[in-house]
């Protein structure tokens, strides 16, 4: 009887372990599922002809309701726009956590009925020869230049598209030996911030006004600067990160090319005091800016707020509007 119990208990022990070692290990599975992220290539043909991309601002607006709808998921994603060391193509790729794949691809389908999303393998940036003390890599990422609270101007506000000529100047890269990527880190803003911008608001309507870090002190408060303010708290916000990286090959004139787009991104994003526009850092040290790059991570140094629509207006999905010689379609 006594060896008949102590089987049963051993029995029992075993199961038990088997039990919890499944449980683990599935765990670690969803965890790792969770983690893992997945690079998806987008293409969108030149023939679509949905009506509401006849316009620059249809196609600017898709891919801002894209984004909203990724934010409500609570799904955070990267965009990546990417100019391969090999090839002259202009390639558009979406990242996110391999669960949400599916999700992704069937949102942008259904808003781009005849485009294609393909699981996408990783892409060189770089050759094994690129030196970096050499020039031949250079890497930097965009700011706000005044506080979060104060609005881009979007494609919506007017007929301001700066996304296209960003493309031009990609598609002027060399065949071989020139390389150059656009990556946007996208995540869902910290909730507290609307309820922030939302109090600092209503001081003004109430006559109180006090120096804030969400408006800088060359801002005009007038009913018209008022209300850009209330329509980017009442927008949803994404907490953002954008690197740009440029290597070349024997040229070694990396930070050139990388001075030449981030004047572009400057230029086009400034017009008047009562909007923000971008700014441009070259940190002193760029390995872990490439670390981060490379690791799709998000960094609070160099993050921004952004709306959908601010977001879309410098980054969108290109349609049939996008001319530029050299996009994959």
């Amino acid at each position: 009887m006594e060896a008949l119990a102590l089987s049963h208990l051993l029995l029992f022990f075993i199961t038990t372990f088997c039990v919890i070692f499944v449980g683990w290990k599935i765990d670690q599975s969803i965890k790792k599922n969770r983690t893992t992220l997945v690079r998806l290539l987008v293409t969108i043909p030149h023939t679509v002809t949905h009506k509401s991309q006849i316009s620059q601002a249809g196609e600017v607006q898709q891919s801002a309701e894209i984004y909203k709808r990724l934010g409500e998921l609570g799904i955070p994603f990267t965009l990546e726009l990417a100019v391969h060391t090999v090839g002259e193509e202009i390639n558009f790729y979406i990242i996110s956590p391999a669960h949400t794949t599916k999700n992704v691809a069937r949102l942008i389908q259904t808003l781009h009925p005849t485009s294609s999303v393909q699981l996408a393998d990783d892409y060189e940036l770089w050759s094994s020869e690129t030196n970096p003390e050499n020039d031949h890599l250079a890497i930097g990422y965009l700011t706000q230049a005044k506080p979060y609270c104060i609005p881009l101007k979007t494609a919506k506000m007017g007929h301001l598209e700066p996304f296209s000529p960003i493309l031009r100047h990609l598609s002027n890269m060399a065949a071989i030996g020139q390389g150059g990527a656009i990556q946007w880190v996208v995540k869902p803003a910290n909730k507290h911030l609307l309820s922030d911008i939302g109090g600092h608001l209503q001081k003004f309507k109430n006559g109180e006004y006090h120096p804030s870090r969400h408006i800088h002190e060359r801002f005009i408060l007038t009913p018209g600067t008022i209300k850009l303010l209330e329509e980017k708290s009442a927008s949803p916000l994404f907490a953002v990160n954008c690197r740009i990286i440029m290597t070349t090959g024997a040229s070694g004139k990396a930070g050139l090319a990388l001075a030449k787009m981030a004047e572009h991104f400057e230029t086009i994003s400034t017009t008047d005091e009562q909007h923000n526009h971008f700014k441009f850092i070259t940190p002193k040290r760029h390995d872990e800016v490439l670390q981060s790059f490379i690791n799709y991570d998000f960094e609070p140094i160099e993050e921004m707020i952004l709306t959908a629509e601010e977001l879309a207006t410098y980054f969108h999905f290109p349609g049939p509007i996008i001319t530029t010689p050299k996009v994959r379609k």
